[in-house]
């Protein structure tokens, strides 16, 4: 059975947030670029940085959830936005080829 068009749209959609979750994630283990411009501050996180922790003995990281959901939503679109645009174009050309 074949899902409709909304049915279609929501599993895309679903998708594109699991992906842009786990991109989210493991930009948290790299350090952000913008991490050098603070002295005594160490960020992780691409594009904005959602894990903050001033450099000190046993200082706790900071987790900033409002980034979080930002950079979520960024890697959604990205993802989104590319792989779905070249999947429509794949079915654009496959009707040509069987000609």
């Amino acid at each position: 059975m074949e899902a409709n068009g909304l049915e279609a749209w929501i599993r895309r959609v679903a998708a594109s947030i699991l992906v842009g979750v786990v991109i989210t994630l493991l930009s948290g283990l790299f350090p952000s670029p913008s991490s050098y411009l603070l002295l005594g501050a160490a960020q992780w996180g691409m594009p904005l940085p959602w894990i903050t922790q001033v450099i000190y003995p046993n200082a706790p990281k900071i987790f900033h959830w409002s980034e979080f959901t930002v950079d979520v939503g960024f890697w959604s679109f990205i993802f989104y936005a590319s792989y779905y645009r070249i999947i429509k174009r794949r079915r654009a050309v496959e009707p040509l080829k069987a000609e």
